[in-house]
């Protein structure tokens, strides 16, 4: 081992830039995000309580859905229409990744 020089001693099995996350992480994260920066005394909020009576306060405002959850959302056309037009735009661009 030299300093300055590369000690690798065999290389990675699968190259770091090709990889991925899986897709269901790629939309925990998404939805996290979503409801983290979202009103948090709006319509959408309410709706998302009504929703998902199970689910506590706390985990709708700190955005932690399960999978099947965030499904239901995503094909939901009555959660859309409780968002105002900030909220409404990040929502498609997230349908859409």
């Amino acid at each position: 081992m030299t300093p300055g020089e590369n000690n690798v001693v065999s290389l990675p099995i699968a190259l770091p830039e090709k990889n991925f996350p899986p897709p269901f992480h790629i939309k925990l994260v998404l939805m996290k995000n979503f409801v983290k920066g979202a009103d948090k005394t709006g319509l959408d909020f309410d709706y998302l309580r009504n929703n998902f009576p199970n689910v506590s306060d706390v985990k709708i405002k700190d955005g932690i859905f399960i999978e099947p959850q965030i499904n239901e959302l995503l094909q939901d056309k009555q959660f859309y229409e409780h968002l105002n037009e900030t909220e409404r735009n990040s929502w498609l661009s997230s349908k859409r990744i």
